[in-house]
């Protein structure tokens, strides 16, 4: 199983126009631009949810959408990472299963990563009853509960406090050990200091 990014003539115009982007296994690399700059959209079409039409997108060495592509990658959205009226705990139960987990050992997984950073009361509870910062932390539990090749974060600290920040940072960061790592940001950020390059856009191009 390949674990790279590979992005090739990508644009987006007017955002983004010719980006070149390979991110390897050990790397995390900090796309970084305003908010309008294309870089929501690009993650999108990274998950395959959205058609590339200029330019190569190849994630584990498979097309965006393709079943190498979805077996080998997780994908951390700026929004909408979950159903908004299902319990948390039965959806990241299911989406461990999807990565071939038992349910007994998803159920595991999600109660014992909960527990130790004290949001297992927020489990059985729905995303509307959350507030910003709680469902951003959930959220990323879907990353790190498995060992992807792969994986892509949307502005991933957005909507939490700074003493949360400085810890999800530390969470991304260790995604390295097993994965290529693409993360986007709308301003500098901790993991600035923590990226091994930054790719800035600037007037929508990639610099």
């Amino acid at each position: 199983m390949l674990s790279s990014i590979v992005i090739r003539h990508y644009s987006d115009p007017p955002r983004i126009r010719n980006l070149d982007l390979e991110v390897k296994k050990g790397e995390m690399v900090l796309l970084l631009g305003d908010s309008g700059s294309g870089k929501s959209r690009l993650v999108r079409r990274i998950a395959g949810i959205e058609y590339c039409r200029k330019g190569l997108i190849e994630i584990a060495g498979g097309e965006p959408g393709s079943p190498a592509a979805l077996s080998s990658s997780s994908i951390l959205f700026q929004n909408d990472n979950f159903d908004r009226n299902r319990e948390i705990i039965h959806q990241l139960v299911r989406r461990l299963c999807l990565r071939r987990y038992s349910r007994r050992k998803a159920m595991t997984l999600a109660l014992e990563w909960c527990g130790e950073r004290k949001l297992e009361d927020l489990l059985h509870r729905k995303p509307f009853e959350l507030n910003l910062e709680q469902v951003q932390l959930l959220s990323l539990a879907q990353v790190l509960l498995w060992t992807p090749a792969v994986a892509v974060l949307d502005q991933p600290l957005r909507n939490l406090n700074p003493s949360s920040q400085a810890q999800v940072s530390h969470w991304i960061s260790g995604l390295r050990e097993h994965a290529a790592v693409l993360v986007t940001a709308s301003a500098p950020t901790l993991l600035s200091g923590m990226a091994d390059r930054t790719v800035e856009m600037s007037g929508g191009a990639a610099e």
